[in-house]
């Protein structure tokens, strides 16, 4: 800086501003029966829970995964289908994606806040009882081995019954009793050897 005669060397200083926003995410959980359709909604939130969208500056690559038979969770692959996502644009428009079952990645639009993953339960012939699998996404590499989590609860459809026949003898004779083993529609069924009946 130079006034008249006096001069001074310039000083200068950096300003370094941290951001103080935590963005995070909740998946819903949800419970549907066997050939039915589950639909998760995720949602972008900061810390106080309010609903949030990213700019187009920002990363807005959202990882998703399903996960079955580890983690606690009780289904497996087969009990289920790919995942679907489904979000509106900042403009009403309507977008539908088609992805995987694991290590999906997909660009949610800039101004997006919440968005929708579909996946169906696949009906199948094995009385097997309620059955869990998890949604997992994350929005960064920070989160990865983080994620946050929904569950999805898969009812069994079917319904396993006995028939047994009545039978007439004379004495001295032996019956021959016929027991069969039935599914909700009446078709004979047999048990694994953990117990599902199969067709």
């Amino acid at each position: 800086i130079t006034y008249g005669d006096w001069s001074s060397d310039v000083c200068s200083s950096d300003l370094t501003i941290t951001d103080t926003d935590t963005l995070s995410m909740s998946v819903s959980s949800e419970t549907v029966a066997e050939g039915d359709t589950a639909s998760f909604t995720v949602e972008l939130k900061d810390a106080d829970g309010n609903l949030v969208s990213l700019d187009e500056s920002a990363n807005r690559v959202i990882d998703l995964s399903l996960f079955a038979g580890t983690k606690g969770y009780t289904a497996e692959p087969g009990d289920y289908s790919d995942m679907t996502v489904l979000w509106t644009d900042k403009d009403g428009g309507t977008h539908t994606e088609s992805l995987g079952k694991s290590n999906q990645s997909f660009e949610l639009g800039d101004g997006v806040s919440s968005f929708t993953v579909q996946v169906q339960a696949i009906a199948d012939k094995f009385q097997e009882g309620t059955e869990t699998f998890s949604l997992e996404a994350s929005f960064d590499e920070s989160r990865r081995a983080n994620p946050f989590t929904g569950t999805g609860t898969i009812t069994d459809t079917n319904t396993l019954s006995m028939s047994v026949s009545s039978e007439t003898v004379a004495e001295g004779d032996t019956a021959s009793f016929t027991v069969e083993l039935k599914d909700a529609d009446g078709n004979l069924v047999s048990l694994d050897e953990i117990g599902r009946a199969h067709v």
